[in-house]
């Protein structure tokens, strides 16, 4: 498992249950929270297809 992919896991982890549990409730916060969770979510996507991009000479 990539470094990303085990951050992406830990933010998920400790962010859900928060949101869940209405220890974080400004609506503004859940939203960077969520774009900075999503940011990571690009980082792993990217690294997961990048072999596949590779071209051969």
């Amino acid at each position: 498992m990539s470094a990303n992919a085990e951050k992406l896991a830990s933010e998920i982890i400790t962010f859900a249950p928060n949101v869940l549990n209405g220890r974080i409730r400004d609506l503004d916060q859940i939203k960077l929270e969520l774009q900075r969770i999503l940011g990571v979510a690009y980082d792993v996507a990217a690294e997961s297809i990048a072999p596949s991009l590779r071209i051969d000479a």
